[in-house]
C-alpha cells in the first residue's frame, strides 16, 4: 500500500562537474505514520537505515559529478506484483518488509525489472559446485522426511548437485531421527556433508540436536537453506558445532578497510552503528551510481555488466527474458568455532 511521498533529497550541491540531473525514487516500508512526535515506530528502522545508507552513496557520489534527485515514498509492498510509479525515472529501488528488493528502470531503452533476490535454484547450485570441487575425502547424504513442502526443494537440488558432477547421492528419509542409528551412515576419516533440505525449523533443530551430538566421532558439515538464519530458536552454538554452511546474498566482514571507513562515516552522520539494511542500501546506492556515471545516456543497456564486490552484496546480473533481470551471485558461507568464513569470492 502506497500511503504518501515523504520528501525529496538532493544528494549534495551541484558542483562544476556536475552531469544532467538523474532522478531516483526509493520505495520503501518506512511506516511514519506511526510515528508520535520525536519518536520513530521499531518498524521504521529497517527501511530508515536502508535510506541512510542510500543517502551516503549518493552523497559520495555527487562528488564524482553525479547529481541524482532522489524521491522517497513511505510504501508497504507485499507479494511479487510490483510496478513503476514514475515510468521516467531513470531507477526506482523498491524494498518489502521482509527485505527483499527489486529495481525498476525507467523507459529509456524499454523498462526492465531486476529481482535483486536469487532464485533459490542459484543457491543450491552455487552450494553444488562448491561440494564437488571441494578438495578432499567426502561422503554426502540428502537428510529429508519427503514432505509436499520439501519435494520441490528436493528435485531443484538433486538436478544441481547431477550439473556439479555427483551422480547419486544416497537419501535418509526420516521423519524423527530420535533413537536412529544416523552413525551407520557416517564414515571416518572423510567429511561428511549432510544436506537438509528443509525450511522447517522444528523438523531441522531435531535434526541438528542429532547430529551435534556426532560432531565428536565424526567430521560432520551440515548444509543448510538460507532461511535458517532467521530461526530464532537454534543456538548460534549448535550451527558451530555441525560447521553449517548455507549461502546468503550478503557477508559483512568486519575487518575490511571500506566497511570500517563506511561504519564510521555513518556513525558520524546518524550517532548510531549501521545495521544490514544501512550496508545494503549503500551497495544498492552504488552499483546503480556506478552504471549511471560510466553510462548516463544508456545505462539500462549495460546491466549485466561485470560488478565489483561491493560492501556486503555482489552484483551478477542475468537475463532469461526480456526486460527481466535478476542477480545470480549468492555468497557461500560457513560457521566454525572461529567465526564465519565466505567459501567462494
Amino acid at each position: 500500500m502506497m500511503k504518501t511521498f515523504i520528501f525529496a533529497a538532493m544528494a549534495v550541491c551541484i558542483s562544476w562537474k556536475s552531469t544532467a540531473q538523474m532522478r531516483m525514487v526509493l520505495r520503501a516500508p518506512l511506516y511514519f505514520d506511526l510515528q508520535k512526535g520525536d519518536t520513530l515506530s521499531p518498524k521504521s528502522t529497517p527501511g530508515l537505515a536502508f535510506y541512510q545508507g542510500l543517502k551516503l552513496a549518493l552523497d559520495s557520489l555527487s562528488n564524482r559529478g553525479l547529481d541524482i534527485k532522489l524521491d522517497v515514498v513511505d510504501e508497504e509492498w507485499e507479494g511479487d506484483s510490483v510496478t513503476p510509479i514514475k515510468p521516467w525515472t531513470e531507477v526506482e529501488v523498491i524494498l518489502n518488509k521482509q527485505g527483499k528488493m527489486i529495481f525498476l528502470t525507467g523507459k529509456k531503452n524499454g523498462a526492465a525489472r531486476i529481482d535483486f533476490n536469487a532464485p533459490m535454484r542459484e543457491h543450491l547450485a552455487a552450494i553444488s559446485s562448491y561440494l564437488f570441487q571441494v578438495p578432499g575425502k567426502k561422503n554426502l547424504l540428502l537428510l529429508h522426511r519427503n514432505k509436499p513442502q520439501e519435494k520441490k526443494i528436493l528435485e531443484v537440488w538433486k538436478d544441481e548437485l547431477h550439473v556439479a558432477g555427483f551422480d547419486s547421492i544416497p537419501e535418509l528419509v526420516r521423519a524423527d531421527l530420535t533413537g536412529y542409528p544416523l552413525e551407520g551412515k557416517l564414515k571416518k576419516g572423510m567429511i561428511n556433508y549432510i544436506l537438509v533440505p528443509s525450511a522447517d525449523q522444528s523438523f531441522v533443530a531435531n535434526a541438528l540436536n542429532r547430529i551435534q551430538g556426532l560432531a565428536d566421532a565424526f567430521s560432520v558439515v551440515v548444509v543448510g537453506l538460507p532461511n535458517w538464519m532467521n530461526f530464532g530458536s537454534i543456538d548460534a552454538e549448535i550451527f558451530e558445532k555441525v560447521q553449517l554452511l548455507y549461502t546468503s546474498e550478503k557477508f559483512v566482514d568486519y575487518q575490511r578497510m571500506d566497511l570500517m571507513r563506511f561504519r564510521k562515516i555513518y556513525q558520524d552522520r546518524y550517532f548510531t552503528d549501521p545495521n544490514d539494511f544501512a550496508y545494503r542500501g549503500f551497495d544498492a546506492g552504488m552499483f546503480w551510481g556506478t552504471l549511471l556515471l560510466k553510462y548516463p545516456n544508456d545505462f539500462d543497456l549495460h546491466l549485466t555488466d561485470p560488478d565489483q564486490q561491493r560492501l556486503v552484496n555482489s552484483f551478477e546480473l542475468m537475463s532469461e527474458n526480456p526486460g527481466k533481470y535478476f542477480n545470480k551471485h549468492v555468497q557461500l558461507l560457513q560457521i566454525t568455532p572461529h567465526g564465519i568464513s565466505r567459501r567462494n569470492r
